[in-house]
């Protein structure tokens, strides 16, 4: 009986912790980025020997993205860390039924995926966070790669799924709002549409695994794993 209590109280506690660290180190890299754009702008200036307030100052994108592709390993580092047994322990939990419906999942979310890109695309519509990571990729591949493949499906299920979950406890409630938060973190506009899709997927599977993270990790990371050889695969050779 003390077992189940001790097992209940931990399903309802609150962790703030991934949602804590990702806002701030999150805030950090805009910031940095920003020092670090002006930084380069006035060697650029003392390079071209123009006075630098003549000089049309924009910020570097591929810099900022380099800048929170870091800051999203290091994010990556320290939840690997503190959930390394929990991670441990869900994926012990996936059974093959789990395996089998995380699978089906992800071949419907490719679909509707890949279905919308192309309407968007027809329509003539930019997608920003689509065009911000191929530039990226363009200048630092590997980095990139590694960034949207490996790094955000751990650190953004951890944050969107697992620590939204342990706060808002209405299912309903929690579907909708991280699916909205998790949309428009990654783009304002049409975009948002396709990332708030994304994170209905993401949810559902979460808690369609009873609440398994892994579940929803290997969804994560197959989606991006494909988008990702896509645009590399679009790249200029």
């Amino acid at each position: 009986m003390a077992t189940k209590k001790a097992v209940a109280k931990k399903e309802n506690k609150k962790d703030w912790k991934p949602i804590i660290i990702y806002a701030a180190l999150q805030i950090a890299a805009i910031f940095i980025g920003s020092f670090a754009s002006g930084v380069k702008a006035g060697i650029d200036a003392a390079n071209s020997n123009t006075p630098l307030e003549e000089m049309n100052i924009e910020v570097d994108t591929g810099l900022m993205t380099a800048i929170s592709i870091a800051i999203t390993g290091i994010i990556f580092v320290i939840f690997c860390i503190m959930y390394r047994k929990k991670i441990a322990e869900d994926f012990r939990r996936m059974k093959k039924k789990q395996w089998l419906f995380v699978g089906g999942m992800t071949a419907l979310l490719l679909v509707i995926n890949f279905g919308l890109t192309a309407l968007f695309e027809a329509l003539g519509v930019e997608m920003t966070n689509q065009s911000s990571i191929t530039e990226s990729m363009g200048q630092a591949l590997i980095l990139t790669a590694l960034g949207t493949v490996v790094f955000a499906p751990v650190v953004e299920e951890l944050v969107f799924r697992y620590s939204l979950d342990s706060v808002i406890k209405n299912r309903v409630v929690f579907i909708v709002v991280s699916s909205l938060i998790f949309g428009l973190m990654h783009g304002i506009g049409v975009v948002t549409i396709l990332y708030v899709i994304l994170g209905l997927f993401f949810a559902m599977c979460y808690l369609k695994t009873d609440k398994n993270i892994v579940a929803s990790m290997t969804i994560h990371f197959i989606n991006n794993l494909i988008g990702v050889i896509g645009i590399i695969l679009s790249l200029p050779h």
